[in-house]
């Protein structure tokens, strides 16, 4: 119980950081769910500069897959390209840590 705590709390002050716009995390690159041997690659070899993002989700995909289609890159786009996992998600982080210690 302490331990989780405890990670409640680091995580409650990153978001914090990352709401002040204080940290902003770095994508390197968004690989479909295919290519995921691809990006696990990029991984091991240590190539990326950022996160690695597996984007599960077919509508995401396919709207991808036309964007690197017309950009001439196979499989997979760089951080110059997408701005972001987090884009997306439009629920606020401190709504995330409440909702989270209430279920427990």
């Amino acid at each position: 119980n302490d331990t989780r705590r405890y990670l409640s709390d680091i995580m409650h002050k990153v978001f914090l950081l990352y709401k002040e716009g204080k940290i902003k995390p770095v994508v390197d690159s968004v690989f479909t769910f295919e290519d995921v041997n691809s990006a696990l690659g990029k991984l091991v070899e240590r190539k990326n500069i950022g996160k690695v993002v597996i984007e599960p989700f077919v509508n995401a995909k396919a709207e991808k897959v036309k964007k690197v289609k017309a950009g001439g890159a196979s499989g997979h786009q760089d951080s110059s390209s997408t701005s972001g996992p987090d884009d997306d998600d439009e629920k606020d982080p401190e709504e995330v840590r409440q909702s989270s210690s209430s279920n427990q």
